[in-house]
């Protein structure tokens, strides 16, 4: 029973991707909104244990902002009234640098385990809870466990069989110890997912996909990372991906979620969703020439949130204003465009020929600022650089008006 004969509850998150950008537009904004969000809702739903089952960080080396916002989040938890919050590196992680700012990290309430190592640092008591933490890892990084599990020391145990080994020691440990929930966290592929299509699942470990059917003997809950749609992975058992709290991409257009787990004293686990706000709003438009401008007359947006906006856009009309009707409406309805991709269709050869001359030479170099040096062109530097733009190609005439050939 669990002592005292209270109930526990447990938030599970994962997939942050802290410094990620979408496209080049900074999102450190949203990170900092959803972290406020989340104390939050621990304070108020009164959580105890606060799982995070992954990627953190977007990459190995993120920017000093997301690792600052990070060290933000961990001094929140030590003043927080949680009692453990167990994190574990993802694909997209460092482990190393998981663990950096020792003041925070080195004590009882934040344990963090990022990479393959002994027993006792991936397994953890709480009242009569027990966690495993299983960090992502790579088939090089599981040669600590060969070492230790290989049947008769021949090392050629297969990847399942090595985790297998692991899996049961963890299950004769509890059998000792006579705890009833076994909560597993763990940033790898398990059972039939579903993904949202901004994950990278290409695995370094040897290992595809990992069933849940033999796990479910051993734990109560799966607490998964890895992919960003939140999801149950099996009908029959309480293993879930908590998902991405917010769209990494535009094609992820489902819900974010947390997940819940409350146990009580009987032991039943009850597992809740909780919706996530949202202070961004992604809009993927995929439209023709002809109809873009009806479409874009059809969004509604939101005026508290920021507004962002994606477009492919097919041509199968010469409209030469165009590009400077799609700018305009994004003003009016409060719209940033991050992507303005353009497509010709393949049966026009007239369109093939035309759209050559649609975009000026101040929209491509417009453009250009944008999308490939991230600077806005209507602010001061863009503008810089456009009068410096055109007082070159003012030099550039004037010498071929004069030579017949560009002279630098």
């Amino acid at each position: 029973m669990i002592i005292g004969g209270e109930k526990i509850k447990i938030l599970h998150t994962s997939d942050w991707h802290i410094g990620k950008k979408l496209y080049k537009q900074n999102r450190i904004k949203t990170y900092k909104l959803f972290m406020d969000w989340l104390l939050g809702l621990i304070r108020k739903e009164k959580i105890e244990i606060l799982i995070i089952a992954g990627d953190i960080f977007d990459v190995y080396n993120p920017p000093h902002e997301a690792i600052d916002l990070y060290n933000w989040f961990l001094s929140e938890i030590q003043r927080s009234e949680l009692k453990r919050t167990f994190i574990i590196s993802g694909n997209h992680d460092s482990g190393y640098l998981l663990k950096v700012p020792k003041h925070l990290t080195n004590s009882e309430k934040i344990k963090i385990v990022g990479e393959i190592g002994r027993l006792d640092e991936h397994f953890y008591e709480y009242k009569n809870l027990s966690f495993t933490l299983l960090p992502y890892f790579k088939t090089n990084q599981l040669q600590i466990w060969k070492e230790k599990y290989s049947i008769n020391r021949d090392l050629h145990e297969s990847e399942e069989a090595i985790l297998n080994s692991f899996f049961m020691e963890i299950k004769e440990l509890t059998r000792r110890k006579n705890i009833k929930n076994n909560i597993l966290v763990a940033h790898h592929l398990f059972g039939n997912f579903e993904y949202s299509g901004s994950e990278n699942l290409v695995s370094n470990t040897g290992i595809s996909n990992l069933s849940v059917t033999e796990l479910s003997k051993i734990f109560c809950y799966g607490a998964l990372g890895h992919i960003h749609r939140p999801q149950k992975v099996s009908k029959n058992y309480n293993f879930y991906y908590s998902g991405s709290p917010y769209p990494l991409r535009f094609s992820e257009q489902e819900n974010k979620k947390v997940n819940i787990i409350e146990i009580n004293p009987e032991q039943e686990i009850n597992v809740q969703a909780k919706l996530i706000p949202q202070n961004e709003n992604l809009i993927y438009l995929k439209d023709t020439s002809k109809n873009i401008i009806n479409s874009m007359d059809r969004l509604e947006t939101n005026p508290d949130q920021d507004n962002f906006l994606k477009i492919d856009l097919t041509y199968d009309t010469i409209d030469q204003g165009l590009i400077g009707k799609i700018l305009d409406l994004c003003e009016k309805k409060n719209l940033k465009l991050l992507s303005l991709k353009k497509f010709i269709k393949e049966d026009s050869k007239q369109i093939q020929n035309e759209t050559k001359s649609l975009l000026s030479d101040k929209e491509i170099f417009y453009k250009y600022l944008k999308e490939e040096l991230g600077i806005e062109p209507t602010g001061e530097n863009g503008k810089k650089l456009y009068y410096l733009y055109e007082s070159l190609k003012s030099e550039v005439k004037i010498s071929e008006n004069s030579k017949g050939k560009y002279d630098f």
